[in-house]
């Protein structure tokens, strides 16, 4: 999409503070996961990698957005379609492979990709999200070794989470899944 043919309507951003994720369960029961910025903010959307070393990427929801758009496929057409985007901020996760896995007898460890790298952040399509995941804190890997309430470098991801939606993309293929955007 070309940027010059997309105009934001009065310029204005609006902000959310819930995404709501409906998905089926294993056991085909509906459920609904509230994702919260500021609280449960850890989300999980299908690899788009061509080398399937992990099915899934993670990320860091920092904020839930929507805009209002005008948009012209063709620069000499009068006529321009108005849309409604929504649209994710996430910080992305980086999956760690060394020494992690069910061979291995330990949960997979995430990190976040350094703040300066042009991978780290990015915006998302809400409709990508699977889920919310679950990450514990890897507490034995500060990144201030001598301050022990600086942030955590590694988080573990908790492996029955990953394997429930797992059995849930599954189901989803059957059933299906929608996602809302509450204020």
């Amino acid at each position: 999409m070309d940027r010059d043919s997309v105009l934001i309507t009065d310029n204005k951003l609006f902000k959310h503070s819930i995404l709501c994720v409906n998905y089926m369960t294993y056991d085909l029961q509906q459920e609904q996961d509230t994702i919260n910025p500021c609280t449960h903010a850890d989300i999980m959307v299908l690899s788009h990698e061509d080398e399937q070393t992990h099915p899934y990427w993670y990320a860091h929801m920092i904020g839930i957005f929507h805009i209002k758009v005008e948009y012209c496929q063709d620069k000499t057409a009068l006529h321009w379609s108005m849309k409604h985007m929504e649209f994710l901020f996430v910080w992305w996760f980086r999956w760690d492979a060394s020494h992690a896995g069910w061979a291995a007898k330990c949960l997979q460890q995430l990190e976040f990709f350094d703040e300066h790298s042009p991978d780290a952040h990015g915006f998302l399509d809400p409709d990508n999200v699977i889920r919310r995941v679950h990450l514990i804190p890897g507490f034995a890997y500060h990144i201030d070794s001598q301050d022990s309430k600086s942030a955590c470098h590694f988080f573990y991801l908790n492996m029955c989470v990953l394997f429930i939606s797992f059995i849930s993309d599954i189901t989803k293929l059957c059933i299906g899944s929608s996602i809302t955007i509450c204020s």
